[in-house]
């Protein structure tokens, strides 16, 4: 991300050579420099959850993160266009980060009570 934010346009020309995506780049920019600060919690939480088996938790947290996923892009998409598209994707990665932390906190008290 980093790298992303400071290099633009050269940055991206090494992971492409398509003139047209590196200049799609500038409209969708900020946004894809939000994502991995979005992500975080929900990637982190993951392996959490992954580890203590409790996937049951992860599905409640992807319905809810998924709804709103769809809620967000179709109710935003008239003004927004393709940027409602990316609003909706960063409200999913941080509620999934936000839902994972309240379920996960509950996962927690279980795996320090069986110790």
């Amino acid at each position: 991300t980093i790298l992303y934010a400071i290099g633009g346009k050269e940055f991206l020309g090494l992971l492409t050579n398509d003139t047209s995506v590196i200049n799609a780049s500038d409209t969708y920019f900020y946004w894809a420099l939000i994502i991995p600060l979005a992500g975080f919690s929900a990637f982190l939480w993951d392996g959490v959850f992954i580890g203590a088996t409790a996937t049951r938790q992860m599905l409640y947290s992807m319905l809810v993160a998924s709804a709103s996923f769809f809620g967000v892009y179709y109710a935003f998409h008239p003004l927004l266009g393709n940027h409602a598209l990316w609003l909706a994707f960063l409200i999913y990665l941080s509620l999934r980060g936000v839902v994972q932390t309240f379920l996960g906190r509950q996962i927690m008290k279980k795996v320090i009570a069986s110790q």
